[in-house]
This record gives structure tokens, C-alpha cells and sequence, in this order.
């Protein structure tokens, strides 16, 4: 037992021992200064070191200076040996360079003398002001906040969270103006840097709370902002419209899922389940097999018909009818240019071919074939619809102006 006692002071003396020697301070006087408190990204500063030995023989130690912030070195001077006598004065004067990448706000200089495994440190405030590059960057910033919190106020204005957030950027937009004044005047670069800093942490705050605050009706927003503009739709109906479009695609991705099992099997296959099931012949299979490619054949010249130099300049001018129909509220060019436009044969002939995929016909996929050319000229169909719609927009709007009509809203 008093051995184990005895072990435990021991190992208690050499923790204390070894902190004692942490502790442990040079036997010399440092006072420090700088030459300026503050200097721009690619500046330099002159950082003057006073030393007074209090020991009776002549000391040797090392000096080392350098940038700090939030205790991540940035930058340091090459290291110093110095002799320091007892009793007397030893200045030094030492170049610290700032990083031209820097970022505008509060360090520390750091100041570090080692001597026979002891360290002394001391540390003076310092600060790296704005550039106007670095200033048009943080407006950059402000304006991309400003479009997102606008669209936020546009569809969460009673939010009280959306609300503190318009306060806020209200306070950072005197607060920059404050900034710029500084910045073009040549003033206080410690105040230019303390206002660069707080604006900048801000942002980081704002940009993190409209994360958080966004949803799905933002994106909606977002994404149909500029065509609301141009119609003068009001900021409600556009939301109710486009919270109509969300909900329809996502009810048709659901509905194609529950519908899987359903169009993941063949044609064929499906035919000759319920062939054996009954149990007819080879010669019922071969029947509804041959009336599936007669099938396909007429949906091939429907799709041939549409395809055609003819069919897509109906699509065109169905396109073009369209456009002004609506623009004029006109529903009889409006339905005309339903039944003028052969666009969705296109589109029931990919539909039959999907269908049909597994239906085979001169040794040949004939359904398959036909769904991939029904789906690829109906996408053609539909650009061309959407450019020449907005072209004969873009060329009627001076004489037949836009009427925000239900049939638009809605």
C-alpha cells in the first residue's frame, strides 16, 4: 500500500514538474508595436520587436512572427536568431507580408521568442482592409441574397422568420453603403475592415436561413418568375399554377409506378399466358400476334402522315393560330388549331408501340421502332410549336396585346 502511495506523489511531481516547465518564461523583457493597424490583401507591415536580457549572461533565442486568425496561421516571417546581452536593449524589426487572397477582417500579429526550450508570445491586433475588387465581390453578394429573399417575400411574406430576414439585409444595405463611402474616400481602413467582416458574416447567416426557409414552392417560383413577368400574371395565380403543374407530375410518376407490372410485360407474352390459360392453340397466338403488326402498320402510316414535310407545317401553323388565339381570347382559333395539329398521333403512335415492344415483323422490333420514332418526332413537334409560339408572340404582341385571360391564368 505505501508503495503504491509513494508511486502516485512521484508520477503527481513530474506532472507538476512538466507543467512548471511549460509555464516556464524566458528571463528577458519583450514589449512589441507595429507600424500600422491596419494594411490591404497584398500589403506589408513592420512589426518592431524591443528585447532586454535580465539574466547575467548573454542569451540566444529565436523570434518568430506571424498572421493569425481564428488560430490558423496565414502568413509568417522568415524566423530570427538573435544574441541578446544581459542588461541592455536589442530592437529588431521584422517585414510581415499579408496575402493578397486575404480576407477583409480582424488577425493577430503574433510575436513568439524561444529560448532553451522556453517561449514567450504576445500578440497585437491587426487588420486587413477591403479592396474595391473585394467590395464589387460582397455587392455581387448582396445582390444574389436580394433575388433570393425577393422571391421568398414574394411567397412567404407573413413568415416571421422571412420578415426578420428583410430587416436584416435593410440594416447590411446602410451598413454597405457606410463600406463604400470608406472605401472610395480613402477612410478608417480598421472601420472598413470591422464592416467588411460583419456584412460578410451576415451573409453567410442570411444565405443559411433562406436555405432553410426554402421549399419546393420557391423552385416554382423561381422557374416561372420571368414568363410572369412578361404576362403580368399576379405573384398568386402564377403559384397556384405552377403548385398545379408539381402535383400533376408527381400523381403521373406515381401512377406510372403503380401501373409497372402492367407495361413491363410484353405483348407476346402477356398473349400466350392467356393463350395456355384457355387453352387454345398455336393457331390463336399466331392470330393475335398477326392482328398486333396490322396494327402497328396503320399507327406506322399515321406517324409516316405526321412525320411529313405537310404534317410538320400544320404543326406550325396550328402553333402560330394558337399563339394568337390566346393572345386575342379568341376560342374558336384557339380550338381550330386543336384540330388542325396532328401533334398527338405522334404521341399515340409511341404510346402503341410501347405497347406493343415485343411485336416482331420482318425480322425486325416493329413495335419497338415505332415507339422511339413516335416520342422523337413528338418531341420535335413540340419545340417546334414552343419556338414558333413564341416568335409569333414576340412579332403579333404590337398589335394584338397579351390579355390575361382565364384560359392563361388557369
Amino acid at each position: 500500500m505505501n508503495l503504491c502511495r509513494a508511486l502516485a506523489a512521484l508520477a503527481v511531481l513530474a506532472l507538476l514538474a512538466n507543467a512548471a516547465h511549460g509555464l516556464a518564461q524566458p528571463d528577458v523583457e519583450m514589449s512589441v508595436s507595429a507600424s500600422a493597424q491596419a494594411s490591404p490583401p497584398g500589403g506589408e507591415v513592420e512589426v518592431r520587436v524591443s528585447l532586454v536580457g535580465l539574466s547575467g549572461a548573454q542569451e540566444e533565442g529565436i523570434l518568430h512572427v506571424s498572421l493569425v486568425r481564428a488560430g490558423e496561421v496565414i502568413s509568417s516571417a522568415s524566423p530570427r536568431l538573435l544574441q541578446i546581452p544581459p542588461g541592455e536593449v536589442t530592437s529588431v524589426s521584422v517585414s510581415l507580408g499579408v496575402p493578397e487572397d486575404a480576407a477583409p477582417g480582424v488577425y493577430a500579429i503574433r510575436i513568439t521568442l524561444s529560448m532553451g526550450g522556453e517561449s514567450a508570445s504576445r500578440e497585437l491586433t491587426f487588420y486587413v482592409s477591403p479592396t474595391l475588387s473585394q467590395i464589387a465581390e460582397l455587392a455581387m453578394r448582396l445582390t444574389a441574397v436580394d433575388e433570393r429573399l425577393d422571391r421568398l417575400t414574394q411567397v412567404r411574406g407573413d413568415d416571421p422568420r422571412v420578415q426578420a430576414l428583410s430587416a436584416l439585409r435593410e440594416s447590411l444595405s446602410i451598413k454597405f453603403g457606410e463600406l463604400a463611402r470608406l472605401a472610395v474616400e480613402g477612410g478608417d481602413p480598421v472601420k472598413a475592415a470591422k464592416l467588411y467582416e460583419e456584412i460578410s458574416s451576415s451573409l453567410d447567416g442570411m444565405e443559411g436561413e433562406i436555405d432553410e426557409v426554402s421549399d419546393l414552392r420557391i423552385f416554382f417560383w423561381s422557374f416561372s418568375r420571368e414568363l410572369d413577368l412578361s404576362l403580368s400574371f399576379s405573384p398568386q395565380l402564377s403559384l397556384e399554377f405552377w403548385t398545379k403543374v408539381a402535383t400533376a407530375s408527381i400523381w403521373v410518376l406515381l401512377i406510372a409506378l403503380a401501373l409497372f407490372p402492367f407495361y413491363s410485360t410484353g405483348y407476346n407474352t402477356l398473349a400466350t399466358l392467356v393463350v395456355r390459360e384457355l387453352g387454345l392453340g398455336e393457331e390463336a397466338l399466331e392470330s393475335v400476334n398477326s392482328r398486333a403488326v396490322e396494327m402497328l402498320k396503320r399507327v406506322q402510316e399515321e406517324l409516316r402522315v405526321a412525320s411529313s414535310m405537310r404534317g410538320m407545317v400544320m404543326v406550325a401553323l396550328a402553333g402560330a393560330l394558337a399563339s394568337v388565339g390566346m393572345m386575342a381570347d379568341n376560342v374558336t382559333a384557339v380550338i381550330g388549331s386543336m384540330l388542325l395539329a396532328p401533334l398527338m398521333s405522334t404521341f399515340v403512335a409511341g404510346a402503341v408501340g410501347l405497347a406493343l415492344y415485343d411485336v416482331w415483323s420482318e425480322g425486325r422490333p416493329l413495335g419497338l421502332d415505332l415507339f422511339y420514332r413516335g416520342f422523337r418526332v413528338g418531341i420535335k413537334g413540340t419545340a417546334l410549336i414552343v419556338a414558333l409560339s413564341a416568335l409569333t408572340t414576340f412579332l403579333t404582341r404590337a398589335f394584338v396585346p397579351v390579355r390575361v385571360t382565364e384560359q392563361l391564368a388557369l
